[in-house]
C-alpha cells in the first residue's frame, strides 16, 4: 500500500475542491428531484408550522414527505445513500463527478470496491452532520489527501479522473451498466406513474386528515378507514367510516376526480350519515 506522502499523482489540490464542491452541488440538484418525484408521488401532506385548529383560516403551512417506521426523516436518508452508493459502486463517480471529471478510487489509485463504497457512503451520514456538510468540510480541510471521514475509513479518495487510469471501470462494463441503470430508470417512472394514478388516493385522503381539509374539514374526523374503492371513468368512489370528535359514528362514501391541467387526484362530493 502507498503511503499518504508517496500519492503524488493523486494528490488532490485547492482547485479541485472547487469541483468537488460544484459535483456535490449538481449531485444534490439531481437528488433534489429525485425527492421531489418521490414526495409528489409517495408522499402525505403534514402540517408543518401554525396550528389546523384555526379553522377557516389558512394560517398553517404543510409539506409532503413520505413516512414510514422511522418518521419524515429515514427516508430522504436512506435515499440520499443509496443515490451515491449505487453510481459509485457501479461506476466509481456520480453524476456530479462524472460532470467533474473526478473519480473514486482506491489509496494506491486502484478501482473502488463494492465494500468501500458502501462504507464510504453510509458515513456519508456522519459527514453531513450537523448541517450542509459540516463534518465533512473540516474533515476535507484537515487532510493531506483531502479525505472526509468515510473516505479516511473506507481508504479512499477522490481525484482526478484523468490521473488513475486504472481504476476506470472496462468501457464494456461501463456501457453494461449503463443500459442497466437507464432501464431501471424507466421502470422506475413508469411505476411511479402507474401509482401515481391507481395507489395515490388513499394518500391524500390521509393528507386531507392531517390537514383537516376535504370531508375532514367539515366532520372533525378523529379516526377512519376506507372500504373498497370503485372505479370508474377518471372517477374512484371510497366507501368510509369514521368516529368524528364528539364521539359520532359515521358512514358513508367520497368521491374523487382526476384532473388533467394540472394531473392528480381532487375531492368530488361526499355523502354520510351519522349516529351517537
Amino acid at each position: 500500500m502507498i503511503e499518504e506522502n508517496e500519492i503524488v499523482d493523486v494528490q488532490p489540490d485547492v482547485q479541485m475542491l472547487g469541483q468537488r464542491f460544484s459535483a456535490l452541488f449538481i449531485d444534490m440538484i439531481c437528488l433534489s428531484i429525485l425527492m421531489l418525484v418521490i414526495n409528489v408521488v409517495f408522499g402525505v401532506d403534514h402540517v408543518t408550522s401554525g396550528s389546523i385548529l384555526l379553522f377557516g383560516d389558512n394560517s398553517y403551512t404543510t409539506s409532503t414527505s413520505v413516512t414510514g417506521p422511522g418518521g419524515d426523516w429515514l427516508w430522504p436518508l436512506l435515499i440520499m445513500v443509496a443515490y451515491f452508493l449505487v453510481q459509485e459502486a457501479l461506476f466509481g463517480m456520480t453524476l456530479g463527478k462524472k460532470m467533474m471529471g473526478l473519480r473514486v478510487v482506491g489509496l494506491d489509485g486502484e478501482r473502488l470496491t463494492l465494500k468501500a463504497a458502501v462504507l464510504r457512503n453510509v458515513l456519508r451520514i456522519v459527514d453531513g452532520l450537523p448541517v450542509a456538510y459540516i463534518v465533512g468540510i473540516i474533515a476535507v480541510e484537515s487532510s493531506p489527501l483531502r479525505q472526509r471521514v468515510g473516505d479516511r475509513l473506507a481508504r479512499t479518495l477522490v481525484v482526478r479522473a484523468e490521473t488513475v487510469p486504472q481504476g476506470a471501470f472496462p468501457p464494456e462494463q461501463v456501457r453494461r451498466r449503463l443500459v442497466g441503470v437507464i432501464a431501471a430508470i424507466i421502470l422506475f417512472l413508469a411505476f411511479c406513474a402507474g401509482f401515481f394514478y391507481y395507489g395515490r388516493p388513499p394518500l391524500i385522503i390521509e393528507g386531507w386528515k392531517n390537514t383537516n381539509q376535504g370531508i375532514f374539514f367539515e366532520t372533525n374526523i378523529v379516526t377512519y378507514s376506507l372500504g373498497e374503492p370503485a372505479w370508474g371513468d377518471r372517477i374512484i368512489t371510497y366507501p368510509i367510516q369514521f368516529t368524528t370528535k364528539d364521539n359520532k359514528h359515521c358512514t358513508g362514501k367520497l368521491t374523487m376526480q382526476w384532473l388533467h391541467i394540472i394531473p392528480g387526484w381532487e375531492l368530488s362530493s361526499s355523502q354520510y350519515s351519522c349516529r351517537q
